[in-house]
């Protein structure tokens, strides 16, 4: 079992890419600070939690992820 944390800045791409590219299953959302919700789908065992609005985090932000970027690095 794997559990990964992405942080983000746009909600509605990652939900995107997650759910419909990649063919996560959502699975809830469980708030973890005042005012932030992270965003948890099932990897098959593992976790892939989707954690939007860290704009005021220092060093906050994540690479657009796609198929083909996936796919280009042989993984």
């Amino acid at each position: 079992m794997i559990d990964v944390g992405l942080s983000f800045n746009d909600l509605e791409p990652m939900l995107r890419f997650w759910q419909q590219e990649a063919g996560l299953r959502f699975d809830h959302v469980q708030p973890i600070r005042r005012g932030q919700k992270q965003y948890r789908h099932d990897a098959q065992g593992s976790v892939i939690k989707l954690n939007p609005s860290c704009r005021a985090a220092a060093g906050c932000g994540a690479e657009r992820l796609s198929r083909t970027d996936h796919c280009a690095r042989g993984r």
